[in-house]
């Protein structure tokens, strides 16, 4: 959420041991930066996941939290999303800004060409269809 909300994620360090320590340290280091001008209903659902285990928030909690008011969780899988794009092809990246993807479309149009000369897809085995989402992972959590 803060990551989504702020744009990078709350510990992040140009190390992994930099990251670790400020995740150890996470009271000194968690910083909501005031030129971001998030929602004080934003701020608390963030302060009340990123905390100890102690005064953390339950699932039912952070259903509950104002944050998700007007979200019916029993029908959430079959709602439909508010907003669809419409994409012109599965390499279609016009919905992301191309000043942060543009190292993305290089490896993206190099595994695209080596994909049609080889016939196969160097990062997956599901097709080309995939190949928008190279280094993405999704886990799928039913609790």
């Amino acid at each position: 959420m803060y990551e989504c909300l702020i744009g990078y994620p709350p510990f992040c360090s140009e190390s992994p041991q930099e990251t670790c320590q400020k995740i150890l340290q996470w009271k000194e280091n968690l910083v909501i930066p005031a030129d971001v001008h998030l929602s004080p209903t934003s701020i608390d659902l963030i302060q009340r996941l990123l905390c100890g285990v102690e005064e953390r928030l339950t699932v039912l909690e952070i259903k509950n939290h104002p944050f998700f008011e007007g979200i019916n969780w029993d029908e959430l899988r079959s709602t439909s999303a508010p907003y669809v794009p419409q994409i012109s092809s599965d390499l279609d990246t016009s919905h992301f800004p191309i000043d942060e993807l543009e190292h993305v479309d290089i490896d993206i149009k190099k595994d695209w060409n080596n994909q049609q000369t080889t016939g196969k897809n160097s990062n997956s085995n599901n097709g080309s269809k995939d190949l928008a989402f190279v280094g993405y992972t999704f886990k799928r959590f039913d609790h």
